[in-house]
């Protein structure tokens, strides 16, 4: 299975990815750790990269972060207009049969710009749509529903 979670900062993407690799057994990637996207002449690369991650990945994997998080952030803190790659990006992952995005919402976004320490309305706004417009199998919660999400998804392992 192929599960990737996608939110603002300050959520719980990697309390739930820690709760996936402890409880279940998933191999844990942290895009932003495996492809310091800062360090990258253009997003371009990054995107490509995500794509040959795709092809080599087996098993159950989660990343914390993934295509999502690179438009996002791209689009509003770097200056990146990424919204090919993106949809190329999501085009294959809608056709994964294996593949769950999770999107978790803020619980609480006040808090979570506070402790960012930057505004994140417009970055949680923008996940929302590319949510709701994605068409592959996709779930949400927040960080009260984190044990939820680690439950359907043990289920889905299990079928």
């Amino acid at each position: 299975m192929f599960v990737i979670i996608e939110g603002i900062d300050r959520v719980g993407k990697t309390t739930l990815a820690n709760k996936l690799e402890k409880d279940l057994g998933f191999n844990k990637y942290c895009i932003n750790n495996q492809f310091p996207f800062d360090n990258v002449a253009h997003n371009v690369d990054v995107n490509e990269a995500i794509l040959g991650m795709m092809n080599v990945c087996k098993g159950n994997v989660v990343f914390d972060r993934f295509h999502m998080t690179e438009f996002v952030y791209g689009c509003f803190d770097r200056g990146y207009n990424c919204y090919v790659e993106y949809l190329r990006i999501n085009e294959r992952l809608c056709k994964l049969d294996d593949c769950l995005l999770v999107f978790v919402r803020p619980f609480d976004i006040k808090r979570s710009v506070e402790e960012h320490g930057m505004d994140l309305y417009k970055h949680n706004s923008l996940f929302e749509e590319l949510f709701n417009k994605y068409e592959g199998e996709k779930i949400s919660c927040d960080y009260s529903t984190l044990e939820n999400a680690v439950e359907y998804i043990k289920e889905k392992i299990n079928d």
